[in-house]
C-alpha cells in the first residue's frame, strides 16, 4: 500500500502596502469590533467586564463592618497618614504611567518649558516643600535657599507627578458640579469603560465647551490614570481577600425617597442611575450626614463586587476622613431607607 506524503512550503513576503479595509473587511468581533470599546487593550476589557457585575441589596440595612474598614483603609485616620497615602498614590501612579508620552499628560506650555530646561535657556529648581519645579534664569539665585537645582529628567518627573496630583486634588474638591476637570474625568471614565447608562449632570453650553477642551487635552492621560487606579485597587483588595465591599451612599431629596421614576419594591431600589465615578462610603454615618445635609434625603446601601471599586484613598481618588470608595456605575439592586 502506497502512502502519500504532502509537502507544504510557506513563503514569507515583505509587506509593501498598508492594510486595506476593502480587501480584508472586519468581522466585527473581538479586537476588530467597531464602536465603543473597539480595539481595547486587555486591561480595559477587564475593567468593562468588572463594571457590568451587579451590586446586591442585603435583606436589611447592613451594619458598619469594622474589619472591612481596617483592611481597606489600613485604619489610617490622621491628617498625617492621609497626606502620606496621597503622596504614595501620586508616586505610584506616576510610575505606572512611565511609558505614557508627555503629550498625554502635560500641557503644551509645560512641554515647551521642559525643552527650554533641556537647552539650558532656563534652570529648573525643585521646591522640597511642594515638589514643584520652578524656573530660575541662568546667573540668578532661587527665591528660596531650600530649592535645589535639578536636571531636565528630574524636572520632567516633577511635572508628570504634578499632573497626577492635580487629578487627585480635583476629586478632593468636587466630583462634578461645574468643574471642567472633574466633569472631563467623569466623561472619560464613562466612555473608556463603557459605563452606560449613567447619570448625567446639569450643564451649560460654556461648561460643555470647556469640558470638551479639557478632554481633548487630557482625555488619553486621564483614561490611563483611571485604569492604573483600578488595577492598583484590585491588587489591594485581593491582598486583603476582599471579593466585595458593603458600601453606603447618602442622597439628598425633597421627600426622603428615591427620585420619581426609580424602580422601587419595598426597601429595594433596582438599577438606579449612578455617576460614572460615584462616591460611596464604608461608614454609614458619613452617608447619613450627606443625605441630611440639605434635606431629609435617603441612604442606599449594598454589596458591591470588588471589580466595581475603581479607587480608595489608599489606591487613587477618595477622601480618607470620609471613608470614601469610588464605585463604577453599573447594574444591580440596593437597599434604601429614609435618612432620619
Amino acid at each position: 500500500m502506497l502512502e502519500r506524503v504532502f509537502v507544504v512550503r510557506l513563503r514569507l513576503r515583505a509587506k509593501h502596502r498598508p492594510f486595506s479595509e476593502g480587501l480584508h473587511p472586519r468581522d466585527d468581533r473581538g479586537r476588530f469590533a467597531r464602536g465603543p470599546g473597539a480595539g481595547l487593550n486587555p486591561l480595559l476589557e477587564r475593567i468593562r467586564a468588572a463594571a457590568s457585575r451587579p451590586s446586591r441589596a442585603p435583606r436589611s440595612e447592613p451594619r458598619f463592618d469594622e474589619e472591612q474598614h481596617g483592611l481597606v483603609f489600613r485604619d489610617g485616620q490622621s491628617g498625617r497618614v492621609a497626606k502620606a497615602y496621597k503622596a504614595n498614590v501620586v508616586e505610584g501612579i506616576t510610575r505606572d504611567l512611565r511609558d505614557m508620552p508627555d503629550e498625554a499628560l502635560l500641557l503644551e506650555h509645560d512641554r515647551v518649558w521642559l525643552d527650554r530646561v533641556r537647552s539650558g535657556e532656563v534652570h529648573a529648581y525643585e521646591d522640597p516643600a511642594t515638589g514643584i519645579a520652578n524656573s530660575v534664569w541662568p546667573g540668578d539665585s532661587p527665591e528660596d535657599s531650600s530649592w535645589t537645582h535639578v536636571d531636565a529628567d528630574r524636572a520632567r518627573e516633577l511635572l508628570r507627578r504634578d499632573a497626577v496630583h492635580q487629578v487627585i486634588a480635583t476629586w478632593a474638591m468636587t466630583s462634578n458640579d461645574e468643574h471642567a476637570g472633574a466633569l472631563a474625568l467623569q466623561e472619560t471614565a464613562r466612555d473608556a469603560f463603557g459605563l452606560y447608562p449613567a447619570a448625567d449632570w446639569p450643564s451649560t453650553d460654556q461648561i460643555a465647551r470647556v469640558t470638551a477642551d479639557h478632554r481633548a487635552a487630557f482625555g488619553t492621560g486621564h483614561a490611563a490614570m483611571l485604569a492604573a487606579m483600578w488595577e492598583r485597587t484590585q491588587n489591594h483588595l485581593a491582598e486583603a481577600h476582599l471579593g466585595s465591599l458593603t458600601v453606603w451612599r447618602g442622597v439628598a431629596t425633597p421627600d426622603g425617597r428615591p427620585p420619581a421614576g426609580s424602580t422601587v419594591d419595598g426597601s429595594t431600589l433596582a438599577d438606579p442611575l449612578l455617576r460614572p465615578l460615584s462616591a460611596f462610603s464604608l461608614d454609614p454615618d458619613q452617608a447619613y450626614g450627606f443625605a441630611t445635609a440639605e434635606g431629609p434625603g435617603f441612604v442606599m446601601s449594598g454589596i458591591v463586587p470588588a471589580g466595581r471599586v475603581i479607587a480608595t484613598p489608599v489606591t487613587g481618588l477618595g477622601c480618607l476622613d470620609e471613608s470614601e470608595v469610588i464605585i463604577l456605575a453599573g447594574p444591580g439592586t440596593w437597599h434604601w431607607q429614609p435618612a432620619e
